[in-house]
């Protein structure tokens, strides 16, 4: 049981992370390839407010 909820909290660190480093990226307006959409924003931000969506228990 000690290592699945290490395992979970482990992976719950390294998502809050990435949207960390992602939301800096598009804050700082970065392009690491320019002209070239590497990143679809618009699906991300569905991904992520459906995620928050989840994890609160908001009602839709």
């Amino acid at each position: 049981m000690r290592r699945v909820m290490t395992a979970v909290m482990g992976s719950g660190v390294c998502a809050v992370a990435l949207l960390g480093l992602y939301v800096a990226k598009r804050k700082l307006g970065i392009d690491v390839f320019p002209g070239r959409d590497m990143l679809p924003d618009a699906e991300i931000k569905a991904a992520v407010l459906g995620t928050l969506a989840l994890l609160t228990f908001a009602p839709r």
